[in-house]
């Protein structure tokens, strides 16, 4: 059987990755810690339909989740893309109750650059506080952060935020010096943070089937993270 491939390149490091179509055996990688779970089989199944990516064949998970997220977003996209098609018919609750039943064409998603200045494969930004005067040194999650939060039974945007930074001030940050800063330094970095998104822009804005406004991410409709379990 001779699966469909694409190669694409990663938007943040660059590298050339070859990705094909999944299987049934890619569903049960994707299944196999549970609807509840599906987050941390991601990685893995992304992984297994990776064919290569720079100089590494196979792709292990620890590939995949050393990617920044951009990076690793794209490659989710890019692969469902490639098994489903370009349409992703959101299928998750919406506003009030109400269900999506949107379909959105993939190949309208914007492809955000890099910001001016930075470059790959994992790109450092500067920002002074506004408050503390501090000097922030910090780059994009990567997967791994990012499950690592998840792992945890609860949820700090302070953490978040600072496994983001790689420096404060020249000197490696503590988490509890992070969370001591006052607030209005926490929201003009996250701010600064935002700014600096790139890659595939995965947030739609659509009107539900009650008539009510919804802004979603693609990447967190039950279509995307189980497109075996579609409905609505």
């Amino acid at each position: 059987m001779e699966y469909l491939k694409k190669t694409i390149t990663l938007p943040v490091s660059g590298l050339e990755a070859v990705i094909r179509e999944a299987d049934s055996h890619a569903e049960d990688l994707l299944f196999r810690k549970g609807l509840e779970r599906i987050h941390f089989a991601l990685p893995g199944y992304w992984a297994y339909l990776t064919v290569r990516m720079g100089d590494k064949e196979p792709v292990t998970e620890a590939d995949i989740l050393n990617l920044v997220l951009p990076d690793q977003h794209f490659l989710a996209i890019e692969i469902y893309r490639l098994t489903y098609g370009d349409i992703l018919r959101l299928s998750g609750a919406a506003g009030r109750g109400g269900n999506a039943g949107y379909e959105y064409d993939l190949t309208n998603l914007d492809l955000v650059p890099l910001p001016e200045g930075a470059c790959g494969p994992d790109p450092e930004f500067t920002f002074t506080l506004p408050r503390t005067g501090h000097v922030v040194d910090y780059g994009y999650l990567t997967g791994k952060q990012e499950i690592e939060e998840l792992n945890l039974d609860d949820f700090s945007l302070g953490r978040l935020e600072f496994r983001a930074i790689r420096r404060v001030d020249g000197a490696p940050a503590k988490l509890a010096d992070v969370q001591s800063w006052p607030m209005i330094d926490h929201i003009a970095l996250r701010k600064d943070m935002e700014s600096k998104r790139c890659g595939l822009d995965t947030r739609v804005r659509f009107t539900d089937d009650r008539g009510v406004a919804v802004v979603r991410d693609l990447l967190l409709d039950p279509s995307f993270l189980a497109p075996g379990l579609r409905s609505g």
